[in-house]
C-alpha cells in the first residue's frame, strides 16, 4: 500500500495544479484507501483496501458537477474474503471552495470465498460522498453507502480514500 501511494503521489506532484473551487471542466486521478464493511449475514465485520481511478467534471460557471470511478475492493475477516470490482457516482456532486458533498450510487460484482453466500454476487448500494481538497493536488474522500446484494443480506459499507490528480484540463 505505501509504494501505491508512492508511484500515485509523484507523478502527481508533477502535475499542473487544477483550482480547488470547482472551476475546471475535468480532472482525473487515483485513489487509494481503506474500506470497512457491517456483513449481515451473521459474519463480522470486514476490513480492507480499495483502489480507483476517479474522474471529475464540473462547469466553470457552476459548483455542480459529478464525481464517477471505477474501483476495485479487496475486504476480509476471519470467516470470510470478497473481492469486489465496480463503479460508482456521486451526482449532484456539489463542490464549494475546498469541500465537496454529493449523493452516491455504486454497482459491482463480487466475490465471496466462502459459505454460506460463496460466489460471484451483483450489488448496488446508495449512499453519500464527501471530499475535501488538502492540496491543489490531493482529495481526501469518504464514502457511506447502503449496499443490497442478489444473495446477501443488506450491509453499510464506508470508505476513506486520498485521491490524487493525474490529469487535469
Amino acid at each position: 500500500m505505501p509504494l501505491l501511494l508512492l508511484l500515485v503521489l509523484v507523478p502527481a506532484a508533477r502535475a499542473q495544479a487544477p483550482p480547488v473551487d470547482g472551476a475546471g471542466e475535468y480532472v482525473a486521478g487515483l485513489a487509494a484507501g481503506l474500506v470497512w464493511e457491517q456483513d449481515r449475514d451473521g459474519r463480522p465485520s470486514l476490513d480492507g483496501q480499495r483502489i480507483a481511478f476517479t474522474a471529475f467534471a464540473s462547469s466553470r460557471d457552476s459548483p455542480y458537477g459529478f464525481v464517477g470511478s471505477w474501483f476495485l475492493e479487496r475486504k476480509r475477516s476471519d470467516v470470510q474474503r470478497i473481492i469486489e470490482f465496480g463503479a460508482a457516482i456521486a451526482y449532484p456532486y456539489v463542490r464549494i471552495s475546498r469541500v465537496g458533498l454529493g449523493p452516491r450510487a455504486r454497482l459491482a460484482l463480487q466475490h465471496r470465498a466462502e459459505a454460506p453466500s460463496q460466489g460471484i454476487d451483483g450489488v448496488f448500494g446508495a449512499g453519500v460522498e464527501a471530499g475535501f481538497w488538502i492540496t491543489e493536488r490531493l482529495q481526501l474522500s469518504a464514502n457511506a453507502d447502503r449496499v443490497v446484494g442478489v444473495r446477501v443480506a443488506p450491509r453499510t459499507t464506508l470508505s476513506v480514500n486520498l485521491r490524487a490528480v493525474l490529469w487535469h484540463d
